[in-house]
């Protein structure tokens, strides 16, 4: 006995229309996928940005933190050594010693970036504190804020 595979022409005539609206369901979910994954690579990009600039604040601040170690040797040495005032300072009003790097600095992220150098002479250490604009990678709190402590 032989099946016959083939549908009745009957069975075609109540399936008019059905793919087009299976098509369109497709199309709806894979639109829905498609602006999920553009709003992960956006969310990326801001977060990617953030931590890049991080990065580079941190090889800055160690940057400096070898000049300001350079210098207490050569102060325990009496040689070539800047005066420690000149290390102090702020956005506003930075010592001679730091002025090229808070511009640098201030180049490097934005002008509202605000980089303090205070010395604790009694402990013995320099506090590097950073303030900038965060916005982009944090989500809308807009004042990010790193200390660094540098002991000598």
């Amino acid at each position: 006995m032989l099946l016959n595979c083939v549908a009745p022409r009957s069975y075609f005539r109540h399936q008019q229309g059905v793919s087009l609206v299976e098509v369109l369901v497709a199309v709806l979910i894979l639109g829905i996928g498609v602006l999920g994954v553009a709003g992960l690579q956006n969310s990326s990009l801001r977060n990617t940005m953030s931590a890049q600039e991080r990065t580079l604040l941190t090889v800055m601040v160690s940057q400096l933190a070898e000049q300001i170690t350079a210098n207490e040797q050569a102060l325990a040495r009496n040689t070539n050594a800047i005066p420690r005032a000149s290390f102090n300072g702020d956005c506003e009003a930075p010592g001679a010693a730091i002025a090229g790097w808070v511009n640098d600095v201030q180049q490097l992220l934005s002008d509202s970036a605000c980089p303090t150098v205070q010395q604790d002479l009694a402990a013995r250490v320099y506090t590097i504190s950073m303030v900038w604009d965060d916005s982009r990678g944090t989500e809308g709190n807009d004042q990010m804020t790193m200390t660094y402590v540098v002991a000598y």
